[in-house]
């Protein structure tokens, strides 16, 4: 009966998120965390969840079993097939009550709802830096530290961040481990293949 109560005793105390389960508050506290204990052993990929690993994998197989039936694009994920059958249709059903915007997508409509909002509560004391999020001021305080543990063996490259030596290590290979699911592009860094999914969506919104 637990799901059919609007009641949400679980709260996160670093972003307010709540839920109606403990075990799914757990879940959702690994999001604010830079422990990724999963790792792709053929790329260096890391994650905080076991579902995030192996879907990773799925990057590294040539097997693509989900097909549209309109168009004949094929897929690794059920997911990304749903994500594409939304280039077919002209319906856009997440709309910002803000401002009217539209769009195919609910991640996109969350991250638009962002412009209209100025709170951002978690500020940096020594610069001024200021943040929505608890999780990325402290990750920003880590940029006023000297101190640089991780240490590149190719270069003399060092940083705060094991997710920042990872990347950089990339630099010295020619591996890409992301690949976009719309066009097939291998990638080799994950924020350029944000901004590469923002072009796809951009034309997907701007086509209809």
């Amino acid at each position: 009966m637990l799901t059919h109560s609007l009641l949400k005793p679980f709260i996160c105390e670093t972003c307010g998120f709540s839920t109606q389960h403990k075990s799914y508050l757990k879940s959702h506290m690994l999001t604010h965390s830079l422990i990724k204990p999963f790792v792709c052993n053929t790329c260096g990929f890391s994650t905080q969840y076991k579902s995030g690993l192996r879907s990773h994998m799925l990057s590294h197989s040539s097997v693509k079993q989900f097909v549209c039936e309109t168009c004949g694009f094929s897929a690794q994920h059920k997911s990304s097939l749903k994500y594409h059958m939304l280039t077919h249709s002209l319906v856009k059903p997440f709309a910002c009550d803000t401002c009217g915007f539209s769009t195919k997508h609910k991640s996109i409509l969350k991250s638009h709802m962002l412009t209209h909002s100025s709170l951002k509560p978690f500020v940096c004391e020594t610069c001024g830096f200021s943040t929505g999020y608890k999780a990325t001021l402290k990750i920003h305080v880590l940029n006023h530290s000297a101190v640089k543990p991780f240490v590149c063996e190719t270069c003399e490259f060092s940083t705060q961040l094991k997710s920042r030596l990872k990347s950089h290590m990339l630099t010295h290979s020619t591996i890409k481990p992301f690949a976009c699911e719309i066009c097939g592009l291998f990638i080799k860094y994950r924020q350029n293949l944000k901004k590469h999914m923002k072009i796809h969506n951009s034309i997907l919104d701007n086509s209809h």
